[in-house]
């Protein structure tokens, strides 16, 4: 059946165009002189420090706590006792374990257990794309981690059959976007739809526009498809790649992380070649979703489980010490009045050790 030749011709199933109601908003960064206590941008579903307690007793337990505030803290406690034992040094050596560069033949030495395996118009078309399927134990939410498409045409049509196919619901480009060369694999003015090869885009809206972020609502369709998908496409401004990243750039990355706290289905997370700050994003993610869940967590083994879905994930030491300046970041916004010095104390040691290296 030929496809409609304009966009309005093609339209999305009523129960998709809900999709991102219930989703949480993009918020932005606080002022930096406001010091009202509690982050507003990172919730998990956390409390602020307990306050003392007064004459007013609840009669009633509290409905569904999701977290005990104690528990959070015990948990946090242990992570940071655990870290305290090592030197940096010892953490550098944690990123040497299972490290690989970058395949030859990416086709050939992906792991087929997790590779993502296209199904749109396969034949005559391949299925394959540079991405792999990744799971955390504990973590409700699923991931895909892909390399970007880059500029060759064929790539961008073999890209938008994968995000078809993998039906997530938020796709998170880390590349640092650039008002004068944006993106060339995204149609970013409201209205416009175009062709990748049998792929057609059309860009429903932009959702917001932040100085984390740039995101837009995209339709998805195959050429003969009467169903279409819709996907949040957010690329942040500037990724906090290296230790010398500011506080406002750890911030950035908490604040994507927010946008998955209701989100349990699958995310696609991609940069340029699909295994350093995607895989910084996941891990990051992960330890602080599992705090959450009252597990101490080994970012070794966090490491160690990422390795062995997707080929060299995390390609350089450096990103492998940024992300914990992501987590300490996280710890010290939820709790700004205790463990924020403990976390001072770290990167302090972390800033020492890299002068003598």
């Amino acid at each position: 059946e030929k496809k409609p030749s304009t966009p309005a011709a093609k339209t999305t199933p009523a129960k998709e165009k809900d999709k991102f109601e219930s989703l949480p908003k993009v918020e932005e960064e606080p002022a930096e002189n406001d010091i009202s206590g509690e982050s507003q941008l990172i919730k998990f579903d956390l409390k602020e420090e307990p306050k003392k307690e007064t004459t007013t007793v609840a009669t009633t337990p509290p409905k569904d706590p999701k977290v005990d505030y104690n528990k959070l803290k015990e948990t946090v406690q242990k992570f940071l006792d655990n870290l305290k034992t090592k030197t940096w040094k010892a953490v550098q050596k944690e990123f040497e374990v299972g490290y690989r560069k970058e395949p030859k033949d990416k086709q050939k030495d992906l792991n087929p257990d997790t590779r993502f395996k296209i199904t749109t118009n396969v034949p005559p078309e391949t299925d394959f794309y540079d991405a792999s399927k990744v799971e955390i134990p504990g973590i409700e939410n699923k991931f895909i981690l892909a390399s970007d498409p880059g500029s060759d045409k064929k790539n961008h049509e073999d890209f938008w059959r994968m995000v078809y196919d993998s039906n997530v619901t938020n796709i998170f480009y880390l590349e640092n976007y650039d008002e004068e060369a944006k993106t060339v694999f995204v149609p970013w003015k409201v209205g416009e739809g175009q062709d990748y090869g049998k792929m057609f885009i059309n860009n429903k809206k932009i959702d917001s526009s932040t100085r984390f972020a740039v995101q837009t609502v995209l339709e998805v369709l195959p050429e003969g498809c009467s169903n279409s998908i819709i996907v949040r496409f957010m690329q942040c401004r500037k990724w906090p790649e290296t230790l010398v990243a500011s506080e406002s750039e750890s911030m950035h990355a908490l604040c994507f992380f927010r946008l998955l706290k209701d989100d349990k289905g699958s995310t696609l997370v991609i940069c340029k070649n699909g295994v350093g700050r995607s895989a910084m994003f996941l891990m990051a993610h992960s330890i602080c979703t599992l705090f959450n869940a009252n597990i101490v967590v080994e970012v070794p083994d966090v490491l160690a489980k990422v390795r062995a879905a997707r080929w060299g994930a995390i390609q350089e030491e450096e990103q492998y010490l940024t992300l914990h300046m992501i987590v300490f970041k996280y710890i010290q916004q939820k709790f700004r009045k205790v463990l924020s010095d403990e976390c001072d104390k770290q990167k302090v040691a972390l800033a020492e050790h890299l002068e003598k290296i």
